[in-house]
């Protein structure tokens, strides 16, 4: 599956919001983006300082392989 799959999965799963041409959301303290080009952020804001992380390569690779909702699943246990 391809990030924009997964991101298009998790938002019949759950809700977004549009910020901008952006589409937004929240699922367990991570932020996923889907840019109006089509291209897919994801962030972890759960860190304690100001300021998010992107997913690693190797996030991405799992969110591709499992989808977001079990990839954020796998990450908080």
């Amino acid at each position: 599956m391809t990030l924009e799959e997964a991101f298009n999965d998790a938002e019949r799963r759950f809700c977004s919001l549009r910020v901008d041409s952006d589409r937004v959301m929240f699922y367990k303290g991570f932020k996923a983006i889907k840019h109006d080009n089509g291209e897919v952020k994801i962030y972890d804001t759960t860190g304690d300082g100001p300021s998010y992380s992107e997913f690693t390569a190797h996030q991405y690779s799992m969110v591709e392989q499992h989808g977001f909702r079990e990839t954020v699943k796998q990450l908080k246990s």
